[in-house]
């Protein structure tokens, strides 16, 4: 088989067309891991500021001495 200029040209055209291919895929899964990470540190903010609320409650109520 004889290696001519329209052969290489076609090989890089494939090349580039699988990188593309593979970048996509990969930003696309960077994107849903990102995701997953700002959901899992969301929850935990949440969690932690429901603690932080009751905590309050319950200093306010002592203060009080009736319930709010």
């Amino acid at each position: 088989m004889y290696i001519n200029a329209e052969t290489i040209n076609d090989l890089a055209r494939l090349l580039g067309s699988l990188m593309m291919i593979g970048g996509a895929v990969l930003s696309i899964y960077k994107f849903i891991e990102r995701d997953r990470t700002q959901s899992k540190t969301i929850r935990a903010i949440q969690t932690e500021q429901t603690l932080l609320c009751y905590g309050i409650k319950a200093c306010l109520q002592g203060l009080c001495g009736a319930g709010l």
